[in-house]
């Protein structure tokens, strides 16, 4: 039965994608590498019972035109079944995990071809396997503390997340619950929430007052479908000041924990009804999505990158220390750079291009060489008016034909874009119908959702959560902490304001080369202004 599965897979998905020459890469399970391998191969029934696949060792297959696997690399275990794959570990480290894996059947051991205390040329690492005293349950007691297991016993390797005050659940009802007691109307958190286990996603929740019921509070207007606008966690370069643009930079593991507090604060709103995550092609928005997810256990939610979802373009600002720039350029130039709708940075040079631009924009006609925040909405708008509306459409569509056809009413469906600053301004701009103007007091903190509610044709409700600029979208977290970050990243140039005693500073003489702007660019402008337009009216 595996083997049929797993052939439709390889004949509709993985075969095509070969046959363009593409490279394909599958990470999957045992027995459904075996059922593919054998079909690469052709093995018959009797020889894939020697086939062996150890836990996280590639094996790489080089095809010819007809899909056909190159020369023999050797013999499955200790059976004389050729291999034509070739491993990229060591022969004899994969030799001794195929024999250990075998040594399960009679022994109840996990095994590793990864160890802590050596490379891969060391023997595999095997331990006993253990299990909790009730293997159905996800918290465990070691040493007298409490942990969360985070990967289903039994497994020698599960990642134990303890249970104190610092973990991230516990910090998320904190983080909530000082968002609801800071609301008006006399919203109150009961304190004994945080010693609460964790229910089901979907259920109903009394924390106090309010309810919160299907991922919203029960006394506001019931949403058809929730849009969830994250920007990525704390970066490298943010942690260094710089203009970052496109330039592909890593996460902090300030950022790594932020990500993972905001999917902790996305399930403790039960907003667990992920649709589909969409992100910009950088590393530092995927890897907050990732975590994020991981911390919901949602990591099997569909994800889609778009270069539409890159942060704005910095042109030749990108890299730049903020407060050098400031020094040499004056802070009221800088500021209008960085926070005004229409003022564009000079345009990059080649060896920026160079170090930045990779395959992932092969598909791209013409590469921005810089844009304003006016232009990066511009590029943007397809996205949220083709791609992400469709997506919503379709869904809230679904639900009201199965509630139509007899069927239970289900949580509203939930769409999760990660990006960066710029482009959630962006974002928050076209739903909330901001002025220029009022885009230019916003600033996005790290990993904090930004959450609007949408009514059955897909308008942004307006909502009592928002704080001006906004009107429909609201942030969820500790308003402390939200507005300390705010502070933090509006004091990113050394001020709070365009009356500096460093105004002035020498002009840029970049490379200006006239741009002419793309035929899709035109549509997209002229489809969106007439597609966007009604995101902006909320009524009164």
């Amino acid at each position: 039965d595996t083997c049929v599965r797993v052939g439709r897979a390889w004949e509709c998905d993985i075969a095509p994608a070969l046959r363009k020459g593409e490279t394909v890469l599958v990470v999957s399970h045992g027995n459904t590498l075996r059922a593919l391998i054998k079909h690469v191969e052709g093995l018959s029934d009797e020889q894939v019972f020697h086939l062996d696949m150890p836990t996280a060792a590639p094996v790489l297959y080089e095809l010819d035109a007809a899909l056909e696997p190159g020369p023999q690399r050797g013999t499955w275990g200790t059976s004389d079944v050729p291999r034509r794959g070739k491993f990229l570990l060591p022969e004899e480290l994969i030799a001794d995990a195929q024999r250990a894996m075998r040594e399960q059947v009679v022994r109840d051991i996990a095994v590793s071809t990864i160890r802590s205390d050596a490379g891969f040329d060391a023997r595999v690492a095997t331990c006993d396997a253990w299990t909790p005293a009730t293997a159905s349950s996800t918290r465990v007691e070691l040493d007298g503390k409490a942990f969360r297991v985070r990967q289903t016993p039994p497994s020698a390797f599960a990642d134990l997340v303890e249970e104190d005050g610092c973990s991230y659940e516990a910090r998320a009802r904190r983080e909530v619950g000082r968002f609801l007691n800071s609301l008006p109307h006399g919203l109150q958190l009961g304190d004994d929430v945080q010693a609460r286990a964790l229910p089901p996603v979907g259920a109903d929740v009394e924390l106090g007052v309010p309810v919160v019921r299907a991922g919203r509070l029960v006394d506001g207007a019931a949403p058809a479908a929730v849009l969830v606008l994250l920007r990525h966690g704390y970066s490298e370069w943010n942690e260094e000041n710089r203009f970052t643009g496109w330039a592909d930079v890593e996460l902090t593991n300030r950022g790594r924990d932020e990500a993972r507090l905001a999917g902790s604060m996305l399930r403790e709103l039960r907003l667990g009804r992920i649709e589909r995550c969409y992100t910009s092609l950088l590393k530092r928005a995927i890897q907050t999505a990732w975590l994020m997810l991981d911390e919901m256990e949602l990591p099997w939610v569909p994800m889609e990158h778009s270069w539409r979802l890159n942060e704005r373009h910095y042109g030749l600002l990108q890299g730049q220390e903020k407060n050098e720039c400031r020094r040499r350029h004056g802070i009221s130039q800088v500021l209008r750079w960085r926070r005004g709708y229409t003022e564009k940075p000079p345009p990059w040079n080649g060896d920026q291009a160079a170090a930045t631009i990779d395959r992932r924009y092969a598909g791209l006609r013409k590469v921005p060489r810089s844009e304003s925040l006016a232009e990066c909405t511009e590029r943007m708008l397809p996205f949220i008016c083709g791609r992400l509306m469709e997506d919503m459409r379709a869904a809230v569509e679904a639900d009201t034909q199965r509630v139509e056809a007899g069927g239970k009413a289900s949580p509203p469906p939930v769409f999760v874009v990660v990006s960066s600053e710029n482009l959630i301004r962006a974002l928050a701009k076209a739903m909330d119908g901001l002025s220029e103007d009022e885009v230019s007091q916003l600033d996005v903190p790290y990993a904090t959702p930004l959450i609007y509610h949408f009514d059955e044709q897909l308008r942004p409700l307006p909502s009592a959560l928002a704080r001006s600029p906004l009107k429909s979208g609201w942030f969820v977290g500790d308003p402390e902490r939200v507005e300390a970050v705010q502070l933090e990243i509006a004091g990113q140039l050394g001020c709070n304001g365009l009356n500096g005693d460093d105004d002035e500073g020498c002009e840029l003489e970049p490379e200006l080369e006239p741009e002419p702007e793309p035929a899709e660019l035109e549509r997209a402008r002229a489809d969106g202004r007439q597609l966007i337009r009604p995101l902006a009216r909320i009524p009164a």
